[in-house]
């Protein structure tokens, strides 16, 4: 536990720790929502 601890009092390890957090919670929105937004409707006046 101790161990941990130390390691966690450097402030590199804590900005790597919360710099793979928010890119794993970004990656996860937009796998969920990009995906939809990529299927959009067809354009109204194509047949004009």
């Amino acid at each position: 536990m101790k161990t941990i601890q130390k390691l966690w009092s450097r402030p590199v390890t804590q900005w790597f720790i919360k710099t793979l957090y928010y890119l794993v919670i970004i990656v996860a929105l937009v796998w969920l929502y990009g995906a939809k937004a990529t299927h959009s409707s067809p354009f109204i006046y194509n047949e004009f």
